[in-house]
């Protein structure tokens, strides 16, 4: 796919640069890290970025082979919007088919905010990666590489997905939301043919269906009665080891049909996941809605990414470090270069407040953008340095006492003490140091080592 990189984005009447041209290798994969004051726009760019490259289609109803919507033909990029904040501002997807239209678009939303039966909770953001596992096994696409992903991550390429319904059977009543308006009187009929009971939660989702629709859904109702009719919750097995064999309640399946009918229903919130059960190495089974909400928060990203990554997609992670532990807010960045580095020509942008996230930014093709100050380094510049030199240097918020200002304020004092002058260079250094203390507090101890810097840098100076 010959699609031109991102270098820079209009954002607020500025260019933002977001490579370096010269340094990279647009074959590969690449990573900018977006850091700067609160305030500034870090969420706001990613989220202008997404809609400004989503691209959505709507064909009529019934004509969709005319309007067929190819991202690869098109030269249009896959977008992939992360999040773990209940509060992020990215965009949510379009509902898959509105009114009389089908839906397509390149977009991809993995949240909390993913809308359903869910609201916002961490079962949402489990769900919004799940679904793009799902459509991988149904598609058949990209077995190997999502293999590799689970491999990285320590797993078996295995999921158990366990789905519960947001209606049941019952051939003795049916209670319906009476609040429901008469037009969808045919929705209700087809309902009530089936002896199902549906909250009205559920049932709302239901108001603006068609007749494609209506069939789609008692189709997979019917396929599904015999597993819920008797079952309050069933089990899916998806082994990617094993092509399209898959189990519900550990019968064996070959049948894709019997997954596209669950698929189906989790999309229009007839059935809800209620949790997905890993096989870590030398753990075993794992349960992610018990993990951690570090370790719940890591998966969800990397899986939920690797469920909808093609080459030349475009990922937005916005502030990956919420619920992690320090430890593996450094991890981070590695993990997320490795687990996806089988992909080609993505672009990765990462809005962070992170200094551990920057710290082990490495390797070429990796960048680090301050909206603050509207410049752009190599990560070699960042990495590896402590958290009180990204602070100062890059996230303008040095805090108290700050350590690598301590260091600079001494060692500049230092150096006019052996020399008992202080030229052009001590000058620079002097005005550097004065610049990283604009943000510190007026009551630091930092401030006073300063100032006395500044007094002998100006007495030497004069001579």
């Amino acid at each position: 796919m010959d699609i031109s990189p991102i270098t820079e984005f209009k954002h607020e009447k500025r260019m933002v640069p977001l490579t370096i041209p010269y340094e990279s290798d647009y074959y590969e994969n690449t990573f900018t890290v977006i850091v700067g004051k609160n305030g500034v726009g870090k969420s706001r760019l990613l989220s202008n970025m997404v809609s400004e490259f989503v691209t959505t289609n709507k064909s009529p109803q019934g004509y969709e082979d005319l309007y067929n919507f190819d991202l690869h033909s098109r030269n249009e990029r896959r977008v992939i919007a992360v999040s773990t904040s209940p509060f992020d501002k990215f965009k949510l997807p379009p509902k898959n088919r509105i009114k009389e239209s089908v839906v397509r678009t390149n977009y991809r939303y993995i949240g909390m905010r993913s809308g359903g039966p869910y609201g916002i909770s961490s079962i949402s953001l489990i769900s919004s990666a799940t679904k793009g596992i799902m459509e991988r096994f149904l598609k058949n696409e990209g077995y190997g590489r999502l293999k590799d992903v689970f491999h990285t991550l320590g797993f078996l390429p295995e999921a158990r997905l366990i789905f519960k319904p947001n209606f049941r059977f019952n051939v003795n009543s049916i209670k319906l939301d009476r609040t429901i308006s008469e037009r969808n009187s045919f929705e209700i009929e087809w309902l009530k043919d089936l002896y199902i009971e549906v909250g009205p939660r559920a049932l709302e989702g239901l108001n603006e269906l068609n007749e494609k629709d209506v069939y789609r859904i008692r189709k997979a109702l019917i396929d599904l009665r015999p597993l819920f009719v008797y079952e309050k919750a069933i089990s899916v097995d998806i082994d990617f080891d094993h092509g399209e064999a898959f189990s519900i309640n550990k019968e064996v399946f070959h049948n894709i049909e019997f997954l596209e009918s669950i698929n189906i229903l989790l999309n229009y919130d007839l059935i809800r996941l209620m949790d997905m059960k890993l096989h870590k190495r030398e753990y075993g089974d794992m349960s992610l809605r018990r993990a951690s909400s570090g370790e719940q928060c890591m998966l969800v990203m990397m899986l939920g990414i690797a469920g909808h990554i093609n080459d030349s997609s475009l990922i937005f992670i916005d502030e990956p470090e919420i619920s992690l532990h320090p430890k593996w807010q450094e991890e981070f960045m590695s993990l997320l270069i490795r687990t996806f580095s089988q992909y080609r020509s993505c672009q990765f942008f990462i809005a962070t407040h992170s200094p551990q996230i920057v710290s082990q930014l490495e390797g070429k093709n990796c960048f680090v953008t301050s909206l603050t100050k509207n410049e752009i380094f190599p990560s070699s510049y960042f990495n590896d340095r402590s958290s009180d030199f990204q602070l100062a240097e890059l996230f303008d918020a040095p805090g108290s006492r700050n350590e690598y200002i301590t260091r600079l304020a001494f060692s500049l004092l230092s150096k006019i003490k052996s020399r008992k002058a202080a030229g052009e260079n001590e000058v620079k250094e002097l005005d550097k140091l004065l610049v990283l203390c604009n943000a510190i507090s007026q009551n630091d101890p930092t401030l006073e080592l300063v100032k006395s810097v500044e007094e002998i840098v100006k007495h030497y100076a004069s001579y």
